[in-house]
């Protein structure tokens, strides 16, 4: 599945990804993931140790770690 989006520079960059990752979610079947659901998920997955850094925007980065 493919999204056009144009090229957004400056202060609308952080609103323009959140609307591709909104369509993409919606669009897809995807969904938005709580913390606990993720942890249930990477644990599933064979990755019981995990660190999420936040930053002061709409994305976080997830760092998992194998047995």
């Amino acid at each position: 599945m493919r999204f056009y989006s144009p090229k957004v520079e400056g202060v609308f960059n952080d609103i323009a990804a959140i609307f591709d990752l909104v369509k993409f979610e919606h669009a897809s079947g995807g969904k938005q993931r709580t913390e606990p659901e993720w942890k249930s998920l990477l644990a599933e997955g064979g990755f019981p140790r995990y660190n999420i850094i936040k930053f002061p925007s709409f994305y976080s980065i997830i760092e998992a770690f194998p047995n």
